[in-house]
């Protein structure tokens, strides 16, 4: 299993009116998740029953 840790950042420019005049481009790209599921179980045999 592994582990993914990433920082994102996005630059974004704005004039003095506060309007964006450039962005820069991201694309954030996932790693699909291993699903683990675990359920405890306990059995008990008794002999005689």
């Amino acid at each position: 299993m592994r582990n993914y840790s990433r920082t994102v950042s996005k630059m974004i420019i704005k004039d003095s009116n506060g309007v964006v005049v450039w962005q820069d481009k991201i694309n954030i790209v996932k790693p699909p998740r291993e699903v683990a599921l675990s359920i405890p179980i306990e059995l008990q045999w008794k002999a005689g029953e």
